[in-house]
């Protein structure tokens, strides 16, 4: 089931053409992972902390990268190659091969 929602994301995001429904259906994606980084960190947390207040507090800092790492891995998906831009692993190769040079 998993496998047939992240496939049907990945069609929504790239032959969906206005800008706003794709950033919908990353938001789709990003929220139950966000959800998930602070009822993980904070399962762990209230172990460590006392304090209520820092336990929430530690929560939402570690939900706020989690969700904007799933949103950035979701927005990106389904981009089509642009012109005059490499593929990253193509630029990779490029600087190692630069370094060697050097």
């Amino acid at each position: 089931m998993a496998a047939i929602t992240l496939a049907v994301g990945h069609l929504l995001i790239t032959f969906v053409r206005p800008m706003w429904l794709k950033l919908i259906v990353a938001a789709a994606f990003a929220a139950p992972a966000a959800t998930t980084g602070f009822d993980a960190t904070h399962g762990i947390v209230k172990h460590l902390m006392p304090s209520e207040a820092w336990q929430v507090t530690f929560s939402v800092i570690h939900a706020v990268p989690v969700g904007m790492t799933a949103f950035g891995r979701v927005a990106g998906m389904g981009g089509g190659r642009q012109s005059g831009v490499r593929p990253r692993s193509c630029t990779g190769l490029i600087f190692i091969i630069a370094v060697r040079r050097i």
